[in-house]
This record gives structure tokens, C-alpha cells and sequence, in this order.
């Protein structure tokens, strides 16, 4: 059997509904992506679309099970920065709370901070949920449903981190890859190449679902009109990006 992490967002549902219809000797392993890259790390599971921050610090560790990834085109959506004032107004003593649950987030928003912007203000890892008066990175489908109510809001300023990497760099960014841990999958070669064939089959006939939580089936297919599962040249030459810019930052 292999276990397969799964990150319980979204973007990878439709991948997710094809592998649980179609992978028997898959085990599934629910959880947010921090968590997921430190099971799939210890070897407490086996495969997982785990951060890219993860692959890239630990290479040594994992190997990339497909070319497939978890991608923006442009923006994402579901990676958000919410201020209290404009984001070219930020300043050195201003606090930023970043996200438990997406270390690639976390870095992402630092060097967009760093690197394009020229400022650095102070993060705070702690979880911050008083939208009031924030400054708060937030993922997942709670980022989404806010993103879709942004131009109701009038308190606060939401931003796409992908969309400000795009801007910036006219690239893609990889959130995640689909990696195996190493150790684990040498005395699972027989289920690897059986699993590799499943997920290309998953990346290429997965269906949007037409129902999904609290989201209206407009706002799933607007969703998925900016996410990309490939990982082609111009992803290779975003993460490679990422990679030089986190390493000039110390972030790696």
C-alpha cells in the first residue's frame, strides 16, 4: 500500500476524487500543508503535493514522482495577503502575521516584501484572526472565499501573492509538487509505477466539481481557470527563481 498525503484544499479535490476511485492500495492522509511536508519528511507517508519550499530544501531526500505540479497561471487566489493599508505603504515597523500552514506561502510573501518591494517588516508567526485590524497572509479555501468577496470590502486591501510574483517576474508560480520520499519508495517500486500512471490520468481527466463546501459553481470554475498541474519549462525556470531568491534572502 502506499500512503498518499493529501492537502485538504480546492486546488487538488478534482486530482484527489480521481485517485480515490481509481488508486486501491492507496492509504490517504488528510491534512494542511505544513503538516503534510513533516510526515512525508519523517517518512510517516510516502507520497504527497508537498511544498515547494520542502522539495527544495530537502532535495536529498525526496524525488519528483511526475512532472506534475500545483501552480498559478497568473494569480491563484487562494494565497492572499489582507492589510490594513496599501501594500506600497508598508513600513519597517509594521507587523505582518504569516500562515501556519504553508511554509512556501510563508517565504513567498518575504521575498515579494524583500526583494520587489525594498522593505522589511517584522512577522509574526502567530496565527492572527481579527480581520479588523490585520495584516494577516492567509491559503487555502478560506483565503478563496475571502479573495471573492474583496470588492464588498472596504476596510482592508487584499492582495494575490502570485498575481504580485507574476507581475514581477512574468512567471508562474509552483506551490507544490507532487514528491515521494526516497527511503520509503525503494520497497514500493512495484506500487510507484502503477501510482505514476494513475496520476497522469488524474492531471489530464480530472472534472471540475460542479459542488464543493459553501462555493457556488461559478466561483469553482473562475477557481480553476487559475490553477495549472503542469510543470514545464517556464514552472522549472519560476521554482529555479524562487530557489535563487530564497537562498540571496537566507530564506532556505
Amino acid at each position: 500500500m502506499l500512503k498518499l498525503g493529501i492537502i485538504k484544499y480546492l486546488n487538488v479535490y478534482p486530482v484527489y476524487e480521481f485517485l480515490l476511485e481509481n488508486c486501491d492500495f492507496c492509504n490517504f492522509v488528510f491534512d494542511e500543508p505544513s503538516k503534510l511536508n513533516l510526515m512525508l519528511r519523517n517518512g510517516k507517508i510516502d507520497i504527497s503535493p508537498s511544498s515547494s519550499i520542502e522539495y527544495l530544501r530537502y532535495k536529498d531526500n525526496y524525488e519528483l514522482v511526475e512532472n506534475f505540479s500545483i501552480s498559478s497561471r497568473q494569480k491563484v487566489m487562494s494565497v492572499i495577503l489582507a492589510l490594513n493599508k496599501e501594500i506600497n505603504k508598508i513600513e519597517e515597523n509594521d507587523i505582518i502575521y504569516l500562515s501556519p500552514s504553508s511554509s512556501t506561502s510563508n517565504a513567498l510573501l518575504k521575498i515579494i516584501f524583500f526583494e520587489f518591494f525594498k522593505v522589511m517588516p517584522k512577522f509574526s508567526e502567530f496565527e492572527y484572526n481579527d480581520f479588523k485590524n490585520l495584516n494577516q497572509l492567509l491559503i487555502g479555501d478560506n483565503a478563496l472565499k475571502l479573495y471573492l468577496q474583496k470588492e464588498k470590502i472596504s476596510n482592508f486591501y487584499i492582495y494575490d501573492l502570485a498575481e504580485i510574483w507574476y507581475n514581477y517576474t512574468k512567471l508562474p508560480f509552483v506551490f507544490a509538487l507532487w514528491i515521494g520520499n526516497k527511503e520509503n519508495l525503494k520497497k514500493k517500486k512495484e506500487f510507484l509505477e502503477v501510482f505514476k500512471k494513475i496520476l497522469r490520468k488524474a492531471n489530464r481527466s480530472y472534472k471540475i466539481p460542479q459542488k464543493y463546501k459553501n462555493f457556488k459553481k461559478e466561483e469553482i470554475e473562475l477557481y480553476f481557470q487559475n490553477i495549472d498541474y503542469e510543470f514545464n519549462d517556464k514552472h522549472k525556470k519560476s521554482l529555479n527563481l524562487f530557489f535563487e531568491l530564497l537562498k540571496k534572502w537566507n530564506l532556505i
